[in-house]
């Protein structure tokens, strides 16, 4: 149940972030809070929290590192792709910067889990 959890929350993440700027609603108050960076940062956490828990074994050396580092590499990649590929979007090193945390704390979070178990 996990492993499709995980998949799942892979595809809707690549759905949001690979959508035209146009489908995007413009919602004032949002830009003030810093909404897209909130989004990021949870996106990820859960993301990364939920595969570590689905496909991250505790008792082998690394595999939550390989996890880890995989998901800030998709982030950086998803940054270059709305860039070059996605009309209206652009490269945001804030948005990185909000993947990379995101994905930190949902590793330590499974990793934390994983441990009590």
């Amino acid at each position: 149940m996990l492993k499709f959890a995980a998949v799942v929350c892979f595809i809707a993440m690549s759905y949001l972030f690979f959508m035209p700027a146009a489908n995007i609603p413009k919602i004032h108050w949002m830009e003030i809070i810093f909404f897209d960076k909130w989004v990021h940062l949870g996106l990820f956490a859960l993301f990364v929290g939920v595969s570590t828990l689905a496909f991250a074994n505790p008792e082998v050396n690394n595999t939550h590192i390989r996890l880890l580092l995989a998901a800030i590499l998709y982030g950086i990649v998803v940054e270059i792709i709305q860039f070059y590929f996605i009309k209206g979007r652009s490269f945001s090193i804030y948005d990185i910067l909000a993947d990379t945390l995101g994905a930190l704390i949902g590793a330590k979070w499974a990793y934390k889990l994983q441990r009590k178990q």
